[in-house]
């Protein structure tokens, strides 16, 4: 269970800021001795519903960036009174996969104008 919840209506667009930069070790290279830190290599975004389904619908990954030692992730649509994990999911340069989940609760609260 996700330890952070953020709670939009259906219609909203937020954005999710998934810190990374205490996630990435250091790591001596190879060729001088020197420490250098791990990097990411891409991220993936998922959202996924109490069943484990990904839904494209829930996110837009187009709208992903690093930003500080930051991922800002965009979450997005979802169904009244439902759940759903969004999941950043980091792939380092050491081949590393590590996934960090947020809940997201839609709801819609006031009637639509």
């Amino acid at each position: 269970m996700p330890q952070t919840a953020f709670v939009k209506a259906s219609t909203d667009e937020i954005d999710i800021y998934f810190a990374v930069d205490n996630l990435l070790g250091a790591r001596s290279a190879k060729y001088n001795g020197r420490l250098l830190y791990e990097g990411i290599d891409y991220v993936n975004v998922l959202s996924l519903d109490s069943s484990g389904t990904n839904d494209t619908a829930r996110y837009d990954e187009g709208q992903t960036r690093f930003v500080g030692g930051y991922v800002r992730v965009r979450a997005k649509a979802g169904s009244d009174a439902t759940d759903y994990a969004l999941v950043c999911r980091i792939v380092t340069t050491e081949t590393q996969q590590i996934d960090i989940r947020c809940l997201i609760q839609v709801r819609d609260q006031l009637p639509s104008s």
